[in-house]
């Protein structure tokens, strides 16, 4: 059965070039590729080829997300953990510890607010409560901006203990704009379990 998407989380300085390289070892054919726009970010989409059996197929969409800024891969399918993991061992990534290092390390809320998105991103299948808590400690620590940061963060990944976190804001913030956004984030969030029948 298939599971959530992962998430690899690349270094700053990796990008597309990084991505064909590994994908031509990891046997990826590129399948699409979306130039950035207003509605979307750069997204190149490949189908991984090691296996025949078509129940088995993968596909790797790279993302150049100039809104979060954050470069990353997002894999779905049946094998999705063995893809990530292959992914890992040949890219520059940033960890989950890395992230929230740099994170509890940000001097000021612009370097927290920054600093949330790798959090989120870098964390993989199992770390949402580790995830969560840290970004609840940024949230508490921080201000609106970090707080708008953390709503975003929260919407691309819809992990459970997560939203958590956006019900909390919702309901306790202090500032309309981010309660408004938690709200808005969460109904997406319920629209798109719809549409994939969760």
């Amino acid at each position: 059965m298939e599971g959530p998407p992962l998430r690899v989380l690349l270094r700053p300085l990796s990008g597309a070039d990084d991505v064909d390289d590994a994908a031509l070892d990891l046997g990826w054919r590129l399948d699409r590729h979306w130039d950035a726009s207003d509605e979307r970010p750069y997204e190149d989409l490949y189908v991984d080829e090691q296996h025949d059996d078509a129940a088995l197929t993968t596909t790797i969409s790279y993302v150049d997300d100039t809104y979060i800024g954050a470069r990353y891969l997002v894999v779905r399918g049946p094998r999705a953990r063995e893809v990530a993991d292959d992914a890992r061992a040949l890219l520059p990534t940033v960890g989950f510890d890395e992230a929230v290092a740099v994170l509890d390390a940000a001097a000021d809320a612009t370097a927290r607010a920054a600093a949330v998105p790798p959090v989120a991103l870098a964390a993989v299948e199992g770390e949402g409560a580790r995830a969560t808590a840290a970004l609840r400690e940024a949230a508490r620590r921080g201000d609106d901006a970090v707080r708008r940061a953390i709503v975003r963060a929260a919407t691309y990944t819809g992990w459970p203990e997560l939203r958590t976190l956006l019900v909390e804001l919702q309901e306790g913030a202090e500032d309309s704009d981010v309660r408004r956004l938690a709200a808005a984030a969460l109904e997406g969030l319920r629209l798109q379990d719809a549409q994939e029948g969760r």
